[in-house]
């Protein structure tokens, strides 16, 4: 029975069901959530499709890829504004691929009534894929998978009987479209072209293998250079090797605690996180096991079935971990490895398909238990089945609120990163109640964390000095000392006058106020940068902006001009920019110095 027309196609349309409610019951009025949707896909969509290839691909900060930022304009064409259409594509993406899946296990199995079921169920309910339907900017991922999923379904389909030149351009012509939406595929044309044939030799494929790979190492160095920073040097590469070891070891026990069990943890690990821990100790339990109890078993006469059906777990389980080498690669200076989940979404079928042969093996070896094992796996299955379902619902509704997203990071992992983004994405929206106990939460994480010492010396005084500056109920006269009094908790931090100029400027006090960010950002103006943080230097260009309207003296216009200068990266025209001279404005509208 062919694969569309069979019962576990129906199962496959079925599952299709409660997976859309698990990810639609939260509503479709979102928005962007300010997590790079924002700062990458919203600020994308302003180009034309001539704009776009001269002014918006070659700019290395935007990370652009034309596939996905294609699909984005296909998006925004048919639904404008409106961008719950952005999250309906996401999912109608993820769908495709699951069905591709869907056929590749239906060609494998065709006969067994139960794995490709299980398989799919395991797959598509997986809690590592919320953050891919979830999150827009994700949509990379999405795009570029559809072409690897069809390649991986066709070169099972052509196993029996083999690849001819027609066939291997069209892998090829397949893996470039995926690699036009992100780079994680870059070698899975090599497992591609030896799993039908399972034969490599240098007479008949090492000009080929050899010039895919020169192509897979030539655009992998031109990713690193238009999106990363390339360590070319000895003296960088040594560092980055330790930080990737480091990075390793936490994801790699982050990940697989979160691959095998469906329990909630955030997208973005806490280093040396318990979880990471017991994540490497179960990795090290099961590979003993199976190699105690399946490596070595398989070895002996009569298992001829189950060192097969091992051997095809192997392969799709080295296919897989393919996936990771570009997100682990120290030289181009990508640490992503295992960091997310959505790092896993290219390797989910290949594990999924590898436990499928694994469970095979399993029934050969032990074929006198066969009855008990499968319904051990069916009870397994669902326990797992339902927990993912909890999981799912708790992490779904993260996706659709900034805040939220940020503020469970920051609670649950201790996360000193999520600090700051959850700061940022309620201050900027000018709600410091919001964040006025994650504020404090966050200056007690930072302060004892000797790496985070400039966020406890800089971000958080300027954040915590802001918020009492703009809060109406705290009396106007007594704002100044308790923001000079803030200093007592930080140490003596700069950062501050930011909001002692705000207060000052409430008062009515224009000269004070001016005189006050001389002391820092509008006075002489070193050659070292005022911030080593983008946000901080572009919101006081915004307020140097708004300082020089309120007096419009040719000194503050030199200095306005010079700092643009010494700080290049500082943008009066982005988010942060623009609030610091809002703000600015805002407070002097209070202080009756406009109208």
């Amino acid at each position: 029975m062919k694969p569309l027309f069979s019962r576990n196609f129906l199962f496959f349309l079925v599952a299709t069901i409660p997976l859309g409610y698990l990810h639609f019951r939260n509503g479709l009025d979102r928005s962007f959530i300010d997590y790079d949707d924002l700062e990458v896909v919203r600020r994308m969509l302003k180009h034309d499709f001539e704009t776009y290839f001269t002014e918006w691909l070659p700019v290395r900060k935007n990370y652009g890829f034309p596939i996905r930022d294609l699909s984005l304009f296909i998006d925004h064409w048919l639904g404008g504004d409106n961008q719950a259409i952005f999250f309906i594509s996401n999912f109608f993406y993820f769908v495709v691929s699951a069905l591709l899946f869907f056929l590749t296990v239906s060609w494998l199995w065709p006969s067994s009534s139960y794995i490709p079921p299980l398989l799919v169920a395991l797959y598509m309910i997986h809690p590592f894929q919320t953050e891919i339907i979830e999150w827009i900017t994700c949509r990379k991922y999405l795009t570029g998978g559809i072409p690897i999923a069809l390649g991986t379904y066709l070169v099972v389909k052509w196993r029996e009987s083999g690849l001819n030149r027609q066939r291997i351009s069209t892998l090829v012509a397949l893996w470039i479209l995926s690699l036009l939406s992100y780079p994680t595929a870059v070698f899975w044309i090599f497992w591609a072209l030896f799993y039908p044939s399972r034969q490599w030799s240098i007479k008949t494929n090492g000009k080929q293998t050899l010039s895919l790979l020169g192509l897979a190492v030539f655009y992998l160095w031109v990713v690193g250079r238009n999106t990363g920073e390339i360590n070319s040097s000895l003296v960088n590469i040594i560092p980055a090797f330790e930080k990737s070891f480091h990075f390793g070891y936490n994801a790699l026990g982050r990940g697989f605690f979160n691959l095998v069990l469906p329990f909630w943890t955030f997208p973005y690990y806490r280093e040396d996180h318990v979880f990471s821990f017991v994540g490497l100790g179960l990795l090290f339990l099961v590979s003993l096991g199976i190699y105690k109890f399946v490596f070595l078993k398989i070895k002996k006469p009569g298992f001829e079935l189950a060192r097969s059906h091992f051997r095809e777990c192997s392969i799709w389980f080295c296919g897989g971990l393919l996936f990771f080498i570009p997100t682990a690669n120290t030289i181009l200076g990508f640490y992503d490895f295992m960091l997310a989940d959505r790092h896993f979404y290219f390797s989910m079928p290949f594990f999924t398909v590898a436990l499928g042969y694994f469970l095979m093996t399993l029934n050969e070896l032990y074929t006198a238990h066969a009855r008990a094992l499968m319904k051990i796996t069916q009870i397994a299955a669902a326990i797992w089945l339902g927990a993912s379902v909890v999981a799912i619902t708790n992490k779904s509704p993260l996706w659709h609120d900034d805040f939220i997203l940020m503020k469970d990071c920051a609670l649950n992992e201790k996360s000193p990163r999520c600090y700051s983004q959850t700061i940022r994405r309620r201050f900027f929206k000018s709600d410091c109640n919001g964040v006025k106990d994650i504020i404090l939460l966050a200056a007690d994480a930072y302060k004892t964390r000797p790496p985070y010492s400039y966020e406890y010396t800089s971000e958080v005084p300027f954040f915590h000095a802001s918020c009492v500056a703009l809060n109406l109920s705290t009396p106007k006269e007594k704002k100044v000392e308790i923001i000079e009094g803030l200093q007592e908790f930080y140490g003596p931090s700069p950062e501050i006058i930011f909001g002692i100029v705000l207060a000052s400027l409430e008062m009515g006090q224009l000269d004070q106020a001016f005189n006050q960010a001389n002391q820092y950002y509008l006075g002489g103006l070193p050659s070292g940068p005022i911030s080593a943080t983008r946000t901080l230097q572009s919101i006081y260009l915004g307020q140097i902006s708004a300082l020089c309207s309120l007096n419009p003296s040719p000194l503050c216009k030199e200095r306005l001009e010079r700092f643009k200068t010494l700080h290049g990266e500082a943008e009066l025209a982005n988010g942060a920019g623009s609030w610091g001279k809002e703000a600015t404005l805002i407070m002097a509208k209070r202080g009756m110095l406009i109208q």
